[in-house]
């Protein structure tokens, strides 16, 4: 009785499990050519997947494995041979009558043929090899939509937030710039010690290093999307959705 439960409630958790189970449309993970983007994000990884022509040999290989099942379906028509005869001799006393006092042989002509049945054998199994080298095809393609996808919002993801660091320290910077030049005039009133400027002196310059470090990471990140997509960024903001903005 232990054992029927045990068993009814595998089947129970695998039916479950089934349930859950979602085909992926990949269509939405790399938008169409012919259809629009409804996110910034979205467009971005459209643009990437038409621009790359790593992508194209894909399509390129899905072809030629159509072309395969094709040529392995009609493969049968290279193993068929046919053949006409014709009796010269008998053929000459027709036209010539008694003039020629030759023997009449019948027939006349013939015709022959004859296929390989090796051919009937291996030709579904090639078919079914072609088939499913379509298929591996299509995998491929669908892998790569997936690794596309990754690399283009990881990517974009990395430059939104070299923009953000590079506002932070930009405004670190200022405020920095404010302290020294405030230590400063205090300075040159006797008003703050020399250790205070010195601090003030140095730590600005830190956050000038920082915003230089920063802003060198965003032309970089920029460089890297824009490698991706094909186009600049402000090509792809022009056409594309908008883009949305981080709540802060």
């Amino acid at each position: 009785m232990k054992l029927k439960i045990a068993l009814l409630f595998l089947l129970s958790l695998g039916f479950a499990q089934e349930a859950y189970l979602q085909v992926v449309d990949f269509d939405k993970v790399v938008v169409p050519e012919d259809s629009r983007a409804k996110t910034f994000e979205d467009y971005l990884v459209q643009l990437a997947w038409t621009n790359s022509p790593k992508n194209h040999k894909f399509y390129n290989q899905l072809e030629i494995a159509k072309k395969d099942i094709l040529l392995a379906k009609r493969a049968w028509s290279q193993d068929l041979t046919a053949s006409f005869n014709i009796n010269e001799i008998s053929l000459s006393n027709i036209i010539y009558g008694d003039k020629l006092d030759l023997p009449v042989f019948f027939p006349i002509y013939n015709f022959g043929g004859s296929i390989n049945l090796g051919t009937f054998i291996y030709r579904p199994v090639k078919v079914k090899v072609a088939q499913e080298k379509e298929k591996m095809a299509e995998f491929d393609i669908n892998q790569q939509k997936l690794l596309i996808r990754r690399d283009v919002l990881e990517t974009y993801e990395v430059y939104k937030r070299s923009k953000e660091i590079l506002d932070v320290r930009v405004r670190a910077e200022q405020d920095g710039y404010d302290s020294y030049i405030l230590i400063s005039e205090k300075f040159k009133n006797n008003d703050a010690q020399f250790e205070d400027f010195n601090a003030a002196s140095s730590a600005y310059y830190s956050y000038q290093e920082a915003t230089v470090q920063a802003r060198s990471e965003v032309v970089i990140a920029k460089i890297k999307v824009e490698e991706l997509i094909g186009i600049t960024l402000e090509e792809a903001k022009r056409n594309g959705p908008k883009e949305r903005t981080s709540n802060k």
